[in-house]
């Protein structure tokens, strides 16, 4: 490839046996010898004088780390170890205070865990909320609702054809709208007939009833108001089963107001006043709230924008900072070089990841495990990765092309994670078809909070200006 520095020499690996083994690599002159976690077993060097003897010699006389706050992590294997390793091969005491004030900042934040590491290699992590949201914002068509016609998955019935997309489980664009006047009639064969026929201390209009007489179900309000009067009459206190269980699967109005959204399971019958936090559940927590105003955002840079370089950038007038692109599935398998990615500096005041996949399941599922696991402000999901291999799987800018499945990608993460969402994508995929403005549009009804970068270029045009 034109460009490429073909000659350059390749980069010489150090072998195990001559690097410090980590445990002797930072031992101070007042602690006693460590000894290794692998004894017998371990490929390292356990000779300091040794590996002393093999290193490299210094960069400088002076290590930042051991001036600015009062100890080097490196220890014997720093690079400008000479300033803070006594004779006897060990590491200076410093400054202790300045060290314990350093550790308190907690300076790099996301680290993945042992624990979560190996949930996620196991698969044993509860992703059973990711799961339910993308099942409730798929609006495909099943199978069995196809008429077990095989189709392309996604596919919408032709314009002009009359056809329309049938709704999953009665929950769709085309499902028919339960209204406060029709949810009695509706419930009433199912609600009310399930629990009369399978509570016996509910009474039932079968039990005096004629043989072979059939009874027309009646309403679900009804078939309520008649069991008071016949209770009261007989001078006897109906079970707590039976009132639980009428006041529990009566799906029509409550109060007048008319709400029959939800279906609420009673433990017992509400006296006196009542309030609508069984009707209107508050989420666990208010999504939190990024101020853009006025803000100098820098832009993740792939390959470019780690965290020395976002540093720098901080320390130059950046005010919100994100991470290098991290593909789903990578950090969903517990890669250790990809949640290096997602890694965050305490000197970020306002820091977000973002991340790269090609279906709405795996994105749901990594939002939920950064939103979890990580300290974020918010999540950016890529659309205008123009690589290849990125490209060809369905994610980056291909997702731009797929509308459908992105609403429901956007909906689905909206509804997991409390941080706000965020996108960055092209003008379009194909150059003189600029679609940005279409999405964009959209985006803030399928929960996305802000496009934070729009790249004034299409796909096919990559980096070339045209």
């Amino acid at each position: 490839m034109r460009g490429r520095n073909k000659q350059r020499p390749g980069r010489a690996r150090q072998p195990p046996s001559e690097k410090l083994c980590p445990v002797l690599k930072d031992v101070l002159a007042s602690e006693p010898e460590p000894r290794c976690t692998f004894p017998g077993q371990c490929h390292f060097l356990h000779d300091p004088a040794a590996y002393l003897a093999k290193k490299p010699a210094d960069l400088g006389p002076r290590c930042y780390m051991y001036e600015e706050h009062g100890r080097c992590p490196s220890g014997l294997t720093c690079r400008f170890g000479a300033s803070h390793t006594t004779p006897e091969h060990r590491s200076s005491e410093g400054d202790p205070e300045k060290w314990a004030a350093y550790q308190a900042l907690r300076p790099t934040r996301n680290a993945l865990t042992k624990d979560v590491q190996r949930q996620l290699w196991k698969r044993r992590y509860d992703f059973s909320v990711s799961n339910a949201a993308v099942q409730r914002f798929d609006r495909r068509p099943s199978s069995a609702q196809r008429g077990g016609q095989r189709q392309r998955p996604g596919r919408r019935p032709a314009e002009g054809t009359g056809e329309a997309p049938p709704a999953q489980n009665g929950v769709g664009p085309d499902a028919p709208m339960t209204t406060p006047e029709t949810a009695p009639a509706a419930a009433a064969g199912s609600e009310t007939t399930t629990t009369a026929a399978t509570d016996p201390a509910v009474p039932t209009d079968a039990s005096v009833a004629t043989p072979g007489a059939t009874a027309a179900p009646a309403p679900a309000q009804d078939a309520v108001s008649a069991e008071g009067p016949a209770v009261a009459d007989a001078n006897t206190s109906p079970a707590p089963g039976a009132v639980s269980a009428a006041v529990g699967n009566t799906t029509g109005p409550v109060d007048g107001r008319g709400d029959s959204a939800q279906s609420t399971v009673c433990s017992e019958k509400p006296i006196g006043s009542h309030s609508d936090t069984d009707f209107v559940k508050p989420r666990p927590a208010e999504k939190k709230k990024v101020d853009w105003q006025d803000q100098l955002y820098l832009a993740p840079l792939t390959t470019v924008g780690n965290l020395p370089f976002r540093r720098l950038c901080r320390r130059l007038g950046a005010d919100i900072t994100c991470g290098e692109m991290a593909m789903a599935t990578n950090l969903l398998q517990g890669a250790q070089a990809e949640w290096a990615l997602v890694r965050r500096h305490h000197s970020e005041k306002v820091f977000g990841a973002q991340i790269c996949g090609n279906n709405p399941g795996v994105l749901t599922r990594c939002a939920q495990l950064l939103n979890e696991t990580c300290e974020l402000d918010f999540i950016d999901i890529n659309l205008g990765c123009p690589i290849d291999l990125v490209y060809q799987q369905g994610g980056g800018s291909a997702m731009m092309r797929k509308r459908s499945m992105l609403e429901n990608t956007c909906r689905s993460i909206s509804s997991v994670i409390d941080i706000p969402l965020t996108l960055k994508m092209r003008t379009g995929v194909f150059r003189g078809a600029n679609i940005a403005h279409d999405l964009i549009t959209s985006a803030a009804d399928w929960g996305v909070d802000m496009v934070t970068t729009l790249q004034p270029r299409t796909d096919t045009a990559d980096d070339t200006g045209k």
